[in-house]
């Protein structure tokens, strides 16, 4: 594989946003630092501020959880739950990237809820070649 520019739309102690794939594809890789109420919140508004609608515009999305410790939290699963349709939303297309069964039974629930043009894969290359595709 080529060597490919990263750049980097911002990085916190929880989540890490790259746009990579000649600027078609956001990356937003989770860390496995522990995630809470407190902790989602501010993901949401570095979203917000890094990733407005204009930005996803003709770009797909790839959310790559696999280092991220599962959620245990129902209120914090319901808040994920809540928001997942306006932070998904104005994506051509999003995948989630999961390590675990249980994980990719969590997303796809989140997908039956009514988040379009949303898939799950545990394979890198698959999700990649799926958004791009």
């Amino acid at each position: 594989m080529p060597y490919q520019m990263l750049e980097t739309l911002f990085s916190s102690p929880l989540m890490v946003a790259t746009l990579e794939c000649n600027r078609r594809l956001v990356r937003l890789r989770r860390t496995s630092e522990r995630l809470d109420l407190k902790g989602f919140a501010s993901l949401e508004e570095y979203y917000s501020l890094h990733l407005p609608r204009p930005l996803r515009r003709g770009r797909t999305l790839l959310l790559d959880s696999r280092e991220a410790l599962m959620v245990s939290d129902p209120e914090l699963q319901q808040r994920m739950t809540e928001s997942a349709r306006r932070l998904f939303d104005g994506f051509d297309k999003t995948a989630v990237l999961v390590r675990t069964a249980v994980g990719k039974l969590q997303t796809n629930r989140l997908a039956r809820q009514g988040v379009p043009q949303l898939a799950v894969f545990d394979d890198e290359a698959a999700a990649i070649a799926w958004l791009l595709g």
